[in-house]
This record gives C-alpha cells, structure tokens and sequence, in this order.
C-alpha cells in the first residue's frame, strides 16, 4: 500500500524536484520505511544526494557512496547504478558489502536497504535508497513493486524534459525576430 501511495505522488508532481521530494517523504512517512533519498551519480563517480527527508539528511552527512571499485562503490547504491537493476541488503548488521556504512546504519536501528534504480528508455536518471529496520525486508514481490516505481519515476521524470525542452522552444519561437528582406525590381 505505501508503494502504492508513493506511484500517486508521480501523478500529482510538477517538476522532477517535486515529485523525487514527495516522494522520499511519503516513503519516510511511512511505517514500512525508516529514511529514503534518492542520488545521481556525478562525473567524478561519487553520487549526490537530489532528494531526502528526515534522517535521510544527517545520515547522508556522515557517509560518502560512490560508484567505483573501492568499498564506498561497492554498496547497493553503485551496484543498482552499475547493474541497472534493484539490489537490496537483507541483513545489515552482517552483509560484508554494507561494511563502510554499518555503524551508522545501526545508529538508525536499519537493519535492511534497498537500491531501486529511476530509469527510462535505457537512460539511468539516479537511484532511489530505502532503510528499513523490518525483519526479512525487501523479498521478490517488493523487489518487483519497487523496480516498478523506479520506472514509473524514470517516465516521469522524461516527461518533466519533454515539457521543458517544448517550453524552451516555444520561448525560443517568440523571441524570434521576423525577417524582412527589401528587393528591388
């Protein structure tokens, strides 16, 4: 239900800005989910935050997550950016891949993560991050609805450059001034 919810958030948004807020929050919002942010991977290979809410903000203060071979890169988050696909944690306190960010994550009684790729038309656009602290979390069937979502973001998120790039032109055409051009016989 609180994925369910969070695809409406999609249809109400405005901007690409609106709708990743909304929807960090509704997730943070909800009792399934301890924090959420979504990330894009910079030229560099370090991924920044775009989006967060609640302790998504001072969690992201205290950890560094890249896209690369070293231990940071080799979390979900690189790995769902990398992969193209979702890549969950199902047991924080003792997954080797989670190492670089443990302490912290237990700090926020996380005990589960998920990495869900925002992609459209073979264009990856960031990653969206859940922390849990359920049991057993993040099994196929939600693995599923969650790829979904990253894909349902992923289009909108297409649809938000399509209207800027038909609102760029339009400015353009309206600005355009008339050419006259004066012949003789």
């Amino acid at each position: 239900r609180t994925l369910y919810e969070t695809a409406q958030a999609v249809v109400q948004a405005t901007d690409r800005e609106g709708l990743e807020a909304e929807i960090c929050r509704r997730l943070a919002a909800s009792d399934d989910y301890r924090f959420a942010w979504i990330g894009v991977q910079e030229d560099d290979d370090s991924v920044v935050p775009r989006a967060y809410c609640d302790e998504g903000k001072s969690y992201l203060e205290r950890v560094r997550v890249t896209v690369d071979q070293t231990p940071t890169g080799r979390g979900p988050t690189g790995r769902a950016l990398k992969t193209d696909s979702v890549v969950t944690v199902q047991n924080v306190a003792e997954d080797p891949r989670i190492e670089p960010w443990r302490d912290v994550l237990s700090s926020y009684d996380v005990r589960a993560s998920a990495a869900v790729p925002i992609r459209d038309d073979g264009r990856t656009f960031g990653v969206l991050n859940l922390y849990t602290n359920r049991r057993d979390a993040f099994a196929d069937e939600e693995q599923e609805i969650l790829a979904s979502l990253g894909r349902t973001i992923g289009r909108a998120i297409t649809g938000f450059r399509a209207r800027e790039e038909v609102q760029l032109f339009r400015q353009a055409v309206e600005h355009a001034g008339h050419a006259i051009y004066i012949t003789d016989n």
